[in-house]
């Protein structure tokens, strides 16, 4: 007995260390011992709105309830279930416990004296319980709601920033356009500086040149 409790205590530790490191993990733990029996599953989905059927003389209400299969939860509708004298019906229930969530089956819990009232007092725990559960469902989409608008936010500001550093790169390129566009200016007014201005063309001036003597010549004839 020792031992099992050492060995469950260990299980236990390790399933805590897990949990807090990978808290948003599934978590299915079934640890079968002598005389020990622990399951915790993933959590189950919302609980969802039953109507009740018209209320049978004779019968006490088995509201619905998530089953897990071993790879999903599945629902299980409400059923009336015939009375037995001096027992009260304890319907099915998730409780969280650490990292993961217990599924306590439901059962014939027996009470002998007053049974009839223990079983509308029992009802009336269960539906406190659906309260507190879709009080904590409520909780935890508010929570996860809010986790997801962080999480736009945060996509929404790295795109920002993806934005701003490819206009700087934009802009960074552009400038280096310029600057190479700017230097091959300068080497084109260098070269032309360096080649000097070119030299004039002198065939118009022997052309007038030319002229002259003749008519020079021109002249000395009529005389």
């Amino acid at each position: 007995m020792k031992t099992n409790r050492l060995i469950l205590a260990l299980l236990l530790s390790g399933a805590g260390l897990l949990g807090s490191a990978v808290s948003q993990a599934e978590v299915n733990i079934d640890i079968r011992l002598p005389g020990v029996s622990i399951d915790l599953f993933p959590a189950p989905p919302p609980p969802r709105v039953e109507v009740m059927p018209r209320p049978r003389r004779g019968h006490v209400w088995h509201p619905g309830y998530w089953r897990w299969d071993g790879h999903r939860h599945i629902w299980v509708g409400g059923v009336w279930l015939k009375e037995r004298p001096g027992y009260v019906w304890i319907p099915e229930r998730w409780e969280p416990r650490g990292s993961g969530w217990y599924f306590a089956p439901g059962r014939w819990d027996h009470r002998p004296d007053h049974w009839r009232e223990e079983q509308r007092r029992e009802h009336e725990r269960w539906n406190e319980w659906r309260r507190e559960d879709m009080r904590r469902e409520a909780d935890w989409r508010r929570d996860n709601a809010r986790r997801e608008m962080e999480q736009r936010e945060r996509e929404r500001d790295r795109r920002e920033a993806d934005r701003r550093d490819r206009e700087q790169d934009r802009r960074e390129a552009d400038r280096r356009s310029r600057e190479r566009q700017e230097e091959q200016r300068n080497d084109q007014r260098h070269e032309e500086q360096r080649r000097g201005p070119d030299r004039p063309d002198n065939r118009g001036g022997n052309d007038r040149h030319d002229d002259g003597r003749g008519d020079h010549g021109d002249r000395g004839h009529r005389r």
